[in-house]
């Protein structure tokens, strides 16, 4: 029995590796562009004397307890330490899995 050592797999896989290696260097430049004009962006406010002006202000996020307001939950016959007629209550919640 004889192989066929003709080559054409090396040169088919050398192929596919130099296009992978290419396309990855592509993709690479393309992010380290996109990085420096953010710097470079960031750089000229900070240099302008607003530093503020580079990442833009996080929103509130929904859903999220309003810190300021007072909550009345009902605890029903839930497990409880200290006093029944307590000023504050804290209730905790948790999801034993």
């Amino acid at each position: 029995m004889q192989e066929n050592n003709s080559g054409f797999a090396l040169i088919g896989a050398a192929i596919v590796l130099g296009i992978a290696i290419l396309g990855s260097a592509y993709l690479l430049s393309s992010s380290i562009d996109r990085a420096s004009d953010q710097l470079e962006v960031a750089f000229n406010s900070i240099k302008a004397g607003k530093p503020g002006a580079a990442a833009p202000t996080p929103s509130a996020r929904p859903g999220r307890p309003d810190p300021s307001k007072v909550y009345e939950v009902a605890v029903g016959t839930a497990p409880f330490k200290g006093p029944k007629d307590a000023k504050v209550t804290i209730v905790e919640f948790s999801d034993f899995q």
